[in-house]
Parts: structure tokens; C-alpha cells; sequence
């Protein structure tokens, strides 16, 4: 959680400042073009305006009043500036850096929370560093590590017992008792295991999560989509989807899903009960995500054709051409396994890991689709042709 820039960052010395003056000038009445920006301590007791640099970094006053309406900035002593000078909190170098903490001990006043790990297991020492730029030595470092705890010093040292987010403070105060406030988070987390299970649809009634996962259409065609029903049996609860063409026009069968982190050896195995109509080309193809070699040549990485294919029915397999969209090439010759399409209800498994037989730098895949290949230059949907989904299972 380090936000502030590196050394050598593009971020130095690169800010605009907040405003500008409106001619040339000498007091402690300073006409700025907008004056909103700063802060005059709202009349609050113990609060100080801002210090500004006017023109130059070394250029500096304290706000005692912001006249927003006027366009004036009441300083605590007199300066001298020029039309068009900047008005800018103070500074290091040749101008503001870019964000909210400013390089340089000339800087203004400000403090970093600063750690080795921010995200550690309970009973694990965390070292917490407050980084004081700006503020003139001896510093004094008073520290509230979110569970109840106090320290002071420049570093400490603390264990956290139980999981959880912990707000971290650390207000630091100079020699001049000017004092700045540093933030910063700890996260205490318990070891996370691994789960046995990707996803699990089973489209019963209980399962609210099928919506987040599946999609039914086709994003490159706005037209593209099919018409589907999650059917639910009212006595057992149990359910399927329904996937089957729109009318009178018959468009494409798609069912997607892209799960996230879908690493295939973590995950290897998909196991997909189905039912398909007689006579409906369907097949079943994984998406790897695309190549670093296409992206770098086709600076296009949408349009990486990487496709492997499990399963179809009889009929839907290619010559390994492309099509003339470019989204082949079609399976060579026949599938490595055959959907069923006799209009009963069938089982199949799958072990992505075989994608690498023709991919074997994949690690992680994009997608898995189910449905028919006449985006890719294969057999078109015909008016009766549907297939249905009652479990996917993608896990160990």
C-alpha cells in the first residue's frame, strides 16, 4: 500500500499546480484565480490553514483566511509574486509531484505507513515504519495499531491475534509542533485452502449462483442469442436449462462460461450432463486465453483463434480450415469423444489438461463453450434443434 512515487518516477516533479495568481503583487493579501483549494482552518480551534509556495518553492506563507467568493488568499506575512505565478502547496524540486505525497525534505509536511507485508497470517510480527518527510527533527512518532494497541517510536513491531482488517495510524510531531497524520492497513488473514470445485451448476432451486456463470448469446452478434428456461420440477426442486433456437429465425445454441482462475491443474476435470435433441450439431471446445505470441503480432487479442475441442456430435468435425471470419480453424477429423444426440439424458467427462497436446503452453484457460459451430463455418441450427444442461461439474 505504498502510493507514493518511486525515485526516477515520471509522477516527480510533473503536477500542475492548484491555481495561479491574477497579476503581480506584494503582501499578505494574495489574489489567486480560484481559491477553493485551500484550507484556512474553518474556524475550528487549534486548526491552521494550509502553507503554500507562491512562484517559487522557497516563496512561503500560511493561509489564515480563504475568500472563495473573492478570489483571495490571507497569508501570515508578506510575500512577492508575479501574474501567473503558481500557488501550490509546498513543494521540492522544480514543481508539485503528481499524488498525495511529495518527494524531498523541502517537501510539505507528510507521513507514510511503510511495511515489509501487509498481508500476514495471526500471531505474525508485522514491522510498520512511519516514513516523515518535510517535518524538521526531532520527531516525535505516536502510533494506534487498530486492536487496542499504542506504541511510539520511528518502527515497531506487532502481532495480531485474530483475522481480520486493521486500520493503522501513526501521527508524527516536529520540533515546531507542527504535526502530520500517517494511514495504513494490515490485513490479518487465515491460510486460505484451495477448493475442490471451480463450479458446480446444477440449476436446481437452491442453486441461486448458475446466473453469474453462464452466458447464452454470442457478444460479437447482438442478434446472436438463444432463447433458454431454467426448469424447475415444483415436487423435487430439481432443474435443468433449456436451450433451443429462436423463432422464426433460427439463431446459434451458445451456453459460455468463463470461470475465473480457471487453472487447468488445479482444476482439471469437467463433467457435463446433457441431453440433445436427434439431428442438433453441438460440440464442446475450451478457450485458452491468447497466445502472448498472437498479441504481440495482432496487437488484437480478441482475436485469438486458440480453440481445443472435446466433444460433438456426429457430423460436426472439419478439415482443420479456417473459416472466412478467421475464427477456425474447425476440428480436424473426428472428435476425441461423441456427444450423444439421441434425446436422452448422458454423462461425460473431460481432462482439459489434453488441451497442451496441441497447446502445450497453457496454463489457464478463458472459457468453456457448449453449442453449435455455425460461427465457426459448421453445421447451422435448424428450427427444432435444442439440447439441454442438468449438472456441470468443473473441479479435481
Amino acid at each position: 500500500f505504498d502510493f507514493s512515487p518511486a525515485d526516477g518516477s515520471l509522477l516527480l516533479d510533473a503536477a500542475a499546480p492548484l491555481t495561479i495568481t491574477r497579476g503581480d503583487g506584494y503582501g499578505d493579501k494574495l489574489p489567486v484565480e480560484d481559491a477553493y483549494p485551500f484550507f484556512d482552518g474553518f474556524g475550528i480551534k487549534g486548526e491552521q490553514g494550509d502553507m503554500i509556495a507562491v512562484g517559487t518553492a522557497e516563496n512561503r506563507a500560511q493561509v489564515v483566511r480563504a475568500d472563495v467568493d473573492a478570489g483571495i488568499l490571507y497569508l501570515d506575512r508578506d510575500l512577492r509574486w508575479e501574474a501567473g505565478a503558481p500557488v501550490a502547496l509546498p513543494w521540492a524540486g522544480d514543481a508539485p509531484d503528481i499524488g498525495a505525497f511529495e518527494h524531498g525534505e523541502a517537501a510539505r509536511p507528510s507521513v507514510r505507513v511503510a511495511a515489509e507485508e501487509v498481508f500476514v497470517r495471526p500471531g505474525t510480527a508485522v514491522e510498520l515504519r512511519a516514513v516523515a518527510r518535510g517535518m524538521t527533527p526531532p520527531l516525535e512518532y505516536r502510533w494506534q495499531l487498530g486492536d487496542g494497541s499504542v506504541a511510539r517510536g520511528e518502527r515497531v513491531s506487532h502481532v495480531y491475534k485474530s483475522a481480520r482488517d486493521y486500520g493503522v495510524r501513526v501521527r508524527v510531531t516536529d520540533a515546531n509542533g507542527e504535526s502530520a497524520l500517517g494511514v495504513g492497513y494490515v490485513v490479518v488473514e487465515e491460510e486460505a485452502k484451495e477448493p475442490d470445485v471451480l463450479i458446480h451448476s446444477t440449476f436446481n432451486a437452491d442453486d441461486d449462483e448458475w446466473w453469474k456463470h453462464w452466458q447464452f448469446y454470442r457478444g460479437r452478434r447482438g442478434t446472436a442469442y438463444a432463447y433458454f428456461l431454467n426448469i424447475i420440477d415444483e415436487e423435487t426442486e430439481k432443474g435443468h436449462i433449456r436451450v433451443y433456437p429462436r423463432d422464426p429465425d433460427p439463431a446459434p445454441l451458445p451456453a459460455f462460461i468463463h470461470p475465473r482462475n480457471w487453472d487447468i491443474d488445479e482444476y482439471p476435470f469437467v463433467v457435463i450432463r446433457y441431453r440433445i435433441q436427434p439431428g442438433t450439431p453441438l460440440a464442446v471446445f475450451i478457450r485458452p486465453y491468447p497466445s502472448a505470441h498472437h498479441v504481440l503480432w495482432t496487437l488484437d487479442a480478441d482475436q485469438d483463434s486458440r480453440r481445443y475441442y472435446l466433444a460433438g456430435t456426429e457430423g460436426v468435425e472439419g478439415d482443420g480450415t479456417s473459416d472466412v471470419r478467421g475464427r477456425g480453424p474447425l476440428p480436424d477429423g473426428p472428435l476425441p469423444q461423441t456427444l450423444i444426440d439421441d434425446g436422452e439424458w448422458h454423462e461425460i467427462t473431460f481432462d482439459v489438461r489434453d488441451v497442451r497436446r496441441k497447446f502445450p503452453d497453457v496454463q489457464m484457460l478463458q472459457a468453456m463453450h457448449i453449442g453449435d459451430l455455425e460461427v465457426d463455418g459448421g453445421a447451422n441450427v435448424g428450427p427444432s434443434d435444442q439440447f439441454w444442461l442438468d449438472e456441470v461439474y468443473i473441479g479435481r
